[in-house]
């Protein structure tokens, strides 16, 4: 997110833009808001609130998304990602018994791209809300304000750490978009020899 255009959000909407922000790209508007902090446009406690609720927000919908629709997406298209019936009711059970520490890790390193599937894998397997959220709440609130420390602190630094956390989010959806297209690539295959033969 470029410093440029989120001062112009916070210079328009102040504390509001953080919560759409951070449903985007949240590692990207806790270092910046920390930056911002620092040079007297947010107060650390109601910038750190307003960005902890922009991310639960989207985690309550990832969740919603996997528990309404998960089984569904899955039988539908999930074996042209080589998944299998017996890989669901499998990680469903490693994830009833893990949920916790899968969960808080999953938050922790958000940045690296893996959460929204984690999220909605948590929907998926009928994870309690109550304990989903509880879980959320302290990964969420561990991520979000080590981030917004790092750019308290270290403010000068805010483009190579932002740039940094930015490429690795960047290569994690572009491995994520080729995953995507070789199951596209099988199905399309799958479907044309099918029809062929």
């Amino acid at each position: 997110m470029p410093m440029s255009f989120f001062g112009d959000l916070v210079l328009q909407y102040s504390y509001a833009a953080l919560i759409p922000a951070s449903f985007v790209l949240q590692p990207a508007t806790a270092l910046l808001a920390g930056v911002f902090v620092r040079l007297g446009y947010f107060v650390f406690p109601v910038a750190y609130a307003f960005i902890v609720a922009g991310a639960l927000i989207g985690d309550v919908i990832w969740y919603w998304i996997g528990y309404h629709y998960g089984e569904r997406f899955v039988h539908r298209f999930g074996k042209h990602f080589g998944i299998t019936d017996e890989q669901i009711v499998q990680t469903k059970k490693i994830f009833h018994k893990h949920q916790g520490r899968i969960l808080f890790i999953s938050k922790i390193t958000n940045g690296l791209g893996f959460a929204i599937v984690t999220l909605f894998t948590a929907g998926l397997s009928r994870v309690p809300f109550s304990r989903y959220i509880v879980f959320n709440i302290l990964g969420e609130a561990a991520w979000t304000g080590s981030l917004m420390l790092i750019g308290l602190f270290f403010s000068h630094l805010y483009i190579e750490v932002g740039s940094v956390i930015e490429k690795i989010s960047i290569v994690a959806m572009f491995v994520l978009g080729v995953l995507i297209f070789i199951g596209l690539v099988r199905l399309i295959r799958s479907r044309f020899i099918g029809e062929n033969v």
